[in-house]
């Protein structure tokens, strides 16, 4: 067990967070990719995923739905990671003001 902010951590526990890592930078990764390639293509029409790996290429396909699949990931995983959107926040606010203590 790892000891972190006063809680321990159970090896089942350090491997969920590991994966939920993995799968978010993943993710941001590919929606990063998505969108520049979005951006080149409406800036100059220039498609770098269709000119790598051909146009109407089952690879292509793939990638598209992989970016697509890291989207959707990032957005119902939003609320959770997001530092500027953080959970402590919105716990805070919907709560109400924290009552003076004595």
């Amino acid at each position: 067990m790892i000891e972190t902010d006063g809680r321990h951590k159970n090896s089942l526990e350090e491997v969920i967070e590991m994966q939920n890592k993995i799968v978010h930078i993943t993710s941001f990764g590919l929606v990063i990719a998505g969108g520049l390639n979005f951006g080149l293509v409406g800036l100059f029409r220039l498609d770098l995923l269709d000119l790598i790996l051909g146009g109407d290429s089952a690879v292509a396909r793939i990638v598209y739905v992989l970016i697509g699949a890291a989207a959707v990931v990032l957005v119902a995983t939003h609320k959770k990671d997001c530092q500027t959107c953080g959970l402590e926040d919105h716990a805070a606010a919907s709560t109400g003001p924290t009552p003076p203590s004595a």
